[in-house]
Order: structure tokens, then sequence, then C-alpha cells
């Protein structure tokens, strides 16, 4: 067994990079290398051997990472059934730049279709856009962090947040779901549940003034009433029906055949402003499968607003 730190001294490595270890997810708080156990270094240093110093360690006199440097750190946990992510953190730090610096980690790529939590840093580097954090300088308006969650399985999930009570008190931090458009106010609830309907879904942390934030949070609503493309398009059996609102509405949304019949009426329900999602499992009122072909959803609300999108159910 070895550390992490010892390696790092050997090889000249100055950079606060972590190793990672995989027991189900990613883990980069290890500081301690086993024998006969993977781990995941992202060698950005052009090292062509890593060389491993063999010392027998015991593993509770590791020391573990230290937050000392930063102002502020919050963590962000990622839960799905008997799965976790726990890498994620955003974080403030008095010697630090907005971007890509020594500070940002990249996170190692999922095992097939893993479930993930990660911001999305394609500007910082195309080829390993995923990270495990993101370190900005000290502000006083606001800063907003995105980042992405991937839940394969499309259950049930829940997003955690710790670390709060350090963040300035004339701070306000609201998490903002883009697919939804539900906002949290994260001071009075640290936990978020959601069902996504795409297996990546996309997240804000939006953090200052009272008075930037709540204007941020303004401009997140749509501006009309729009029916979206649905998904998966062609179809079979069921598909998704994407629909936003700028305002709380009663909305009727029917299915009709190529040839103008109504088939199917999902629902007549009122919904609040923001986005919304109804499913169609190709099944007609009497509940027989419809047959392959064309298929148009018409949405029609109480302030007269009508759309249609056209749909493949294609067996």
């Amino acid at each position: 067994m070895t550390q992490w730190s010892k390696i790092k001294e050997v090889n000249q490595i100055t950079r606060n990079v972590p190793i990672w270890s995989f027991n189900g997810n990613w883990n980069e708080n290890n500081q301690l290398l086993e024998p006969y156990t993977g781990y995941y270094f992202f060698n950005d240093s052009n090292i062509t051997t890593l060389r491993i110093p063999f010392y027998i360690e015991n593993p509770y006199l590791i020391k573990t990472k230290s937050n000392e440097d930063y102002q502020w750190k919050m963590n962000i946990s990622l839960t799905s059934g008997k799965y976790t992510d726990k890498c994620a953190y955003l974080a403030i730090k008095d010697i630090t730049t907005k971007g890509l610096d020594c500070d940002e980690f990249r996170k190692p790529r999922g095992v097939g279709d893993m479930l993930s939590i990660f911001f999305h840093r394609p500007e910082w580097d195309k080829a390993y856009p995923s990270f495990a954090n993101d370190v900005r300088p000290s502000f006083t308006e606001i800063e907003n962090w995105e980042f992405t969650v991937q839940t394969p399985s499309l259950s049930e999930s829940r997003l955690e947040f710790s670390g709060l009570q350090d963040i300035p008190e004339e701070f306000s931090v609201y998490l903002i779901d883009h697919t939804s458009f539900d906002t949290v106010n994260l001071r009075e609830n640290t936990s978020y549940t959601f069902t996504p309907v795409k297996q990546k879904s996309v997240f804000t942390i939006s953090i200052g003034n009272d008075e930037a934030v709540q204007s941020k949070l303004a401009g997140i609503l749509p501006e009309d009433y729009s029916l979206e493309q649905n998904f998966p398009n062609p179809f079979n059996p069921g598909t998704t029906i994407p629909f936003s609102l700028p305002e709380r509405s009663v909305v009727t949304i029917k299915i009709f055949n190529i040839m103008g019949q109504e088939i199917r009426q999902l629902v007549t329900e009122s919904y609040q402003a923001g986005k919304h999602h109804i499913t169609w499992d190709g099944k007609n009122e009497k509940g027989n499968r419809s047959a392959s072909g064309i298929y148009i959803a018409q949405m029609t609300t109480d302030t007269g607003k009508q759309l249609i999108g056209k749909m493949i159910l294609l067996k």
C-alpha cells in the first residue's frame, strides 16, 4: 500500500490532481493505493511511466483532503435506487481563475450507462469535457454553475446539497431544473427529488445577492406556449410529449390519426407555468394498440391557444 502523495512526489507531479478509485462509482477522496485494485489518473503531464514506490502504510494514519484553501464549498450528491454518486462540488477560492486551471479535475468516464453527476465543460477540454468540480474566485453579485445529471434508469432520483452553512448569509442559493423549470430555494430545502424524462438532465445552481438571483429566476420561464417534438420519434410502443406554458393554464392534449379522427384524449388538466411532459403509450381510447403510421398531437388551452405536432408510430 502506498500513499498517493508519495507517488506524486516520486514522479514530480506538482498539481493537486486526484487519483480515482472505483467501487460501484468513482471516488476521488482515496489517498491510499492498494495492490490488485484499479485506479484512474488523468495524465496531463506527459508522464510516460508512473513509478509506484512500495510502502506498507497504516490506512488509519492517512490524512484526508483538506478544504482549508476554499472560502466555501458546496458538495452535490445524486442518488437513484441503491446507487449514489457524490463526487461533484463547486467552490470559491481566494487565488484561482474562472475557467480551467489547476483547481479543476476531470471526472473519469462512466462504466457503461452509470449513474453520474458532472460539470460539462467542452469549452475547457473538447476531448475530455466532464469535470468533477468547478472552482471560481470570490464574487459580489451572482455566479451560476450548470451541471449535468446522468440517470440511465429514468427512475426517481434525488439531488442533495451540503455546505450551505459556509456560503455568505447575504447570498440566495437556488437550484434550477431546466427540464421542468422548477426552482428550489436551497436555503430552505437542501434536497430535490425528480423523475427524469431523459438519460441526461441539466441543472443550474444560482448563488448571489437576492436581486440578481431573482432576476435570473424570472428569466427561466417560457415566453410563449409551445408543443415540442415528441421523443423518441419514430416510437414503439410509447413516446413522451413535452409542452411549455408561460402562465398557469388548463391544457387538453388529444391524439388524432392522419385522417383527422380522434383516437385518444391524453389529458385535460390545469398546469402551472413551466415545462411539462406527458406520455402516450400508443393505445387508443379502447386500450388497443394503434397501427403504424403518422399521428397528430393537438394541444389546446383555456386561453384559446392551439398547437399541433406530428408523430410517427413505427412497428
